[in-house]
């Protein structure tokens, strides 16, 4: 009596290495992934709607494009839906103005009700679209007080909410 068939221990060995060479795949391609990820993105940071006109200020004084400064933040509420809102200001064309961009599910789905708040505060809303994503910018008036009555008012965070931040193009560090 035989303690292992050859048959057997051939397809087992070849089982064996195909299963290894997938999964060697499998797992570069993971790292590759993650550091992709990891290096094409710019840490967030974490403020507060106060630091709204800091966070202006500084988009506005950016000499390069593109310059911009996303605010995320989860409403938390079930009567607004779930997942995070983003809005934006950026620099387009050497203007600086606030961007509502329908890329996020919440932001889609909330497009009436910005597009709505944003007309009742005496704001026009333009909609454009930019290499292929569409958005509604808000290139005039006091934009500072428009991105903070989107976060307190249409959202009904406090003023002290955790917001993160995502810079490009631009110097921003919270006022002391």
């Amino acid at each position: 009596m035989r303690l292992f068939e050859w048959e057997t221990i051939s397809g087992t060995a070849a089982d064996l290495k195909t299963a290894f060479i997938v999964g060697a795949t499998v797992f570069a391609t993971l790292c590759g992934l993650v550091w992709f990820f990891h290096a094409s993105t710019e840490p967030t940071l974490t403020v507060t709607a106060r630091d709204v006109p800091d966070v202006l200020a500084s988009v506005s004084m950016a000499t390069s494009e593109p310059a911009f400064a996303v605010f995320l933040f989860d409403p938390d509420d079930p009567s607004h839906g779930r997942g995070a809102v983003n809005i934006q200001f950026s620099r387009e064309n050497g203007h600086v103005g606030l961007d509502w961009v329908l890329l996020a599910p919440a932001n889609i789905r909330d497009q009436p009700r910005f597009e709505a708040f944003a007309a009742s505060e005496g704001y026009s809303v333009q909609p454009r679209e930019q290499r292929g994503i569409k958005y509604l910018r808000v290139d005039s008036g006091d934009l500072s007080k428009l991105c903070q009555d989107v976060i307190w008012k249409l959202y009904g965070l406090p003023p002290t909410a955790k917001l993160e931040l995502i810079v490009e193009g631009l110097d921003w560090s919270p006022a002391s």
